[in-house]
C-alpha cells in the first residue's frame, strides 16, 4: 500500500470513528454530567491527577467512570448514564474519600463536588538489640484500632512505615526469626533471646506508649530496643500417634505474640518448642491430611518466665456427630419472612436465610467453620470434624444451651474436645434482647458517631455495630442474650475479639451490660 493510500484509509477511518462518536453522543441525550475540584483538607491546595471515579452499584451493566483532576484540581465526567454512584477520590499519598448516595438523573449539570483528601503521615525509627547494635530484618508493626501496617528494617536497622491514617498508634518491632533452634555455646557465652517489643520498652500492648501521627506529618526517632527474656520453652507429650506416623505442634498466638516455631514430634512422643516470648498461646498436635487427618484439641497456656512442661495432647481422629435442634418455640421452626441476609445491587433486597446451623471453631482451631442444613424433623449431621470447643450459630434464633450426651451447658458453645460423647441437642430460642440509647459529647447529642456491642470474651465471638441517627440515638435490636461491652468508638475502629485488650483504647468509655431474653435496656455512652 502506498504512502498516499494509507494516508485516505487513516483519515477515512478517523472520519468513522468521530461520527460513530457523535452518534454515540446523540443516542445518550439525557446522560448527565459530574465534576468538582479535589484539594488538600490540610492546606486547601488542588491536587493534580488525582484519580476520581464514579462507581455504580454492582450489576448496573457493569460501568464505572473515572478521570483524573488537572493542576488546579478540577474535574469533569461526561457523559455520564443516570443512576445512584459513590464519587471517589484517590491519590498516592493521600487518604481515599467517597461520598455515597449520589444521584444524577437526565440532563443533570452537577458542578459542586468538593473531594477534600487528608494527606498521610509516616513513623521511622531504628529497631536496635539489647547491646546497642542496628537489627536487620527486624519486623516493625505500626498499629492502631483501625488495622496495621509493617515495614523491614535495613542493615543500619532503620524503618519507616508510611501511608498512615492520622491517629494515635502502638510501634511493635520483633527480630526476624532465626532458622535454628537454641543453640548450645561453645565458647561459654549465653544464648540471647530478643523479645517482640514495644515503644517504648515495654513486652506489652497494654504497656505500650501510643504514638500521634498528624497529616502529611513525618514522626522520626521511634527507636525501640529489643527487649532481652529467658529462652523459654513448652514441652510435653502427645498421645494416640501409630507406629511410623509422624506428627507436628504447633503454637499460635492467642494475642499479639508471634508465633512459636513448629516442632516435630520424636519418636517417644515427646516434643520441644523453643524459644516463645512470654503471651497466651494454644498449643495443637496434628498428623495426616485428607482422608484420616489426627488432630488434638487446642490447650491453651500463658507462658509468662518459667518453661511449661508436662503438657499431654491425645490425637484425635476426624468423626461424625448426629443431633437434632429443639425450638422454645415451635412457631419458630421456619425463618421469619422478613428475615434475611443483605444484598447489594439488582434482585431483591435480602436473601432468605435457610434452616440451617453453623459450627464456627473458637480460637486455636482453623478452617474449622462448619455447615449443617437442617432436616424435616429438625436434625442434623456432620462429617469429619476436628476436636475442639464450637461457637454454635443459628440464624434467626440464638443458642441458649447445648447437649452432649448427658452434659448440659448454658450458652452457645459446643464442647468437642475429647471427640463424640454421644448425641448433640441444640436449644433455641428466639426472644432476643434490645439495647438503646443516647450518644453524647462536649456539644450535646453526638450525630452520625459509631457504636459497638461487642460480646465478652468469655463468651461466643459476636459484634455488632451501629451508627447514631441526628439526635445521637441509637438501637441495638435481636441481640442474643449474653455479657456484653459497648463503646462509642472511632468511625474507622472495629475490635479484634480474640483480644483481651481489643477495647483498651476506649476503657474509659465503655461499658459492661448483661442482656436476658426479653430485655430492653437504655444505656447512654459518651464520645471520648
Amino acid at each position: 500500500m502506498s504512502a498516499d493510500m494509507l494516508r485516505r484509509w487513516f483519515t477515512g477511518a478517523f472520519v468513522l470513528l468521530a461520527c460513530a462518536g457523535a452518534a454515540l453522543q446523540a443516542q445518550q441525550p439525557d446522560s448527565a454530567t459530574v465534576s468538582g475540584t479535589v484539594t488538600n483538607s490540610v492546606t486547601g491546595e488542588p491536587i493534580l491527577r488525582a484519580h476520581v471515579a464514579l462507581r455504580g452499584p454492582a450489576g448496573r451493566n457493569g460501568q464505572n467512570f473515572a478521570v483524573l483532576s488537572d493542576a488546579d484540581g478540577k474535574f469533569t465526567m461526561t457523559p455520564v448514564p443516570p443512576g445512584t454512584y459513590t464519587l471517589v477520590g484517590e491519590r498516592i499519598g493521600f487518604l481515599s474519600f467517597g461520598i455515597g448516595g449520589v444521584t444524577v438523573a437526565a440532563g443533570d449539570l452537577k458542578t459542586d463536588f468538593k473531594l477534600k483528601l487528608t494527606p498521610t503521615g509516616a513513623v521511622s525509627g531504628r529497631v536496635l538489640d539489647s547491646q546497642g547494635e542496628p537489627v536487620q530484618g527486624a519486623i516493625v508493626r505500626v498499629e492502631s484500632s483501625a488495622g496495621s501496617q509493617t515495614a523491614n528494617t535495613d542493615e543500619q536497622g532503620r524503618y519507616r512505615v508510611f501511608g498512615l491514617r492520622p491517629g494515635k498508634y502502638r510501634v511493635q518491632a520483633k527480630p526476624e526469626r532465626q532458622g535454628f533452634g537454641v543453640e548450645v555455646r561453645t565458647d561459654g557465652s549465653k544464648d540471647v533471646h530478643h523479645a517482640a517489643t514495644y515503644y517504648s520498652d515495654a513486652l506489652t500492648r497494654a504497656g505500650a506508649r501510643l504514638v500521634d501521627v498528624t497529616p502529611a506529618g513525618e514522626l522520626a526517632g521511634i527507636d525501640i530496643r529489643l527487649a532481652v527474656t529467658p529462652v523459654i520453652s513448652i514441652s510435653g507429650r502427645v498421645s494416640g500417634l501409630g507406629a511410623k506416623q509422624r506428627a507436628t505442634v504447633e503454637v499460635t498466638s492467642a494475642g499479639d505474640r508471634e508465633d512459636g516455631p513448629p516442632a516435630v514430634v520424636r519418636a517417644d512422643g515427646t516434643f520441644l518448642v523453643s524459644p516463645v516470648d512470654p503471651g497466651k498461646y494454644y498449643v495443637v498436635a496434628w498428623s495426616g491430611s485428607g482422608v484420616n487427618p489426627l488432630r488434638s484439641a487446642p490447650l491453651e497456656v500463658e507462658v509468662a518466665g518459667t518453661d511449661i512442661e508436662h503438657l499431654e495432647l491425645e490425637l484425635i481422629p476426624a468423626f461424625d456427630i448426629a443431633g437434632k435442634v429443639v425450638f422454645d418455640d415451635p412457631a419458630s421452626r421456619t425463618p421469619p419472612q422478613n428475615a434475611g441476609r443483605p444484598t447489594a445491587g439488582q434482585g431483591p433486597s435480602r436473601v432468605p436465610l435457610t434452616r440451617q446451623l453453623m459450627l464456627q471453631g473458637l480460637p486455636g482451631i482453623t478452617g474449622t467453620n462448619l455447615t449443617a442444613p437442617l432436616e424435616d424433623d429438625d436434625s442434623f449431621s456432620l462429617k469429619k470434624v476436628s476436636p475442639g470447643r464450637f461457637h454454635v450459630i443459628f440464624p434467626w434464633g440464638f443458642v441458649r444451651a447445648v447437649r452432649v450426651g448427658d452434659t448440659e451447658t448454658e450458652g452457645s458453645i459446643l464442647n468437642l474436645r475429647g471427640g463424640a460423647s454421644g448425641p448433640v441437642t441444640i436449644y433455641v430460642g428466639t426472644l432476643m434482647a434490645q439495647i438503646s440509647g443516647t450518644v453524647t459529647d462536649s456539644n450535646g447529642p453526638a450525630a452520625d458517631a459509631r457504636v459497638i456491642l461487642m460480646s465478652d470474651r468469655s463468651e461466643a465471638p459476636n459484634i455488632r455495630v451501629a451508627n447514631t441517627k441526628p439526635d445521637g440515638t441509637y438501637t441495638f435490636g435481636d441481640v442474643p442474650p449474653g455479657k456484653y461491652q459497648i463503646a462509642c468508638v472511632e468511625r474507622d475502629f472495629y475490635p479484634n475479639p480474640t483480644l483481651d485488650s481489643a477495647l483498651d483504647d476506649y476503657a474509659e468509655v465503655a461499658q459492661a451490660v448483661e442482656l436476658r431474653s426479653g430485655d430492653k435496656i437504655t444505656k447512654d455512652l459518651r464520645r471520648k
